[in-house]
């Protein structure tokens, strides 16, 4: 199995950076078994979906946050 490598960009918003949430959507298709996606709307309203149920999905947001704080090796 052959990883495809995706150049996702990064636009600087204020003291941090975002990247395009499609682009990261995009790029993320046929890569994974579990998933969780938040984030908001055009609206501003929060938008939530996931893969397994609560547990899983507080498991797996649980790690995140571990790995968030901790520092993502990609930056």
């Amino acid at each position: 199995m052959t990883a495809e490598i995706v150049t996702l960009g990064k636009e600087v918003i204020g003291g941090g950076w975002m990247l395009n949430p499609d682009k990261v959507l995009e790029a993320a298709k046929g890569q994974l078994t579990h998933c969780v996606v938040i984030g908001y709307d055009e609206q501003g309203e929060l938008y939530t979906a996931a893969t397994h149920d609560a547990h899983q999905t507080v498991f797996m947001l649980e790690q995140a946050k571990v790995w968030l704080v901790r520092g993502c090796p990609a930056e």
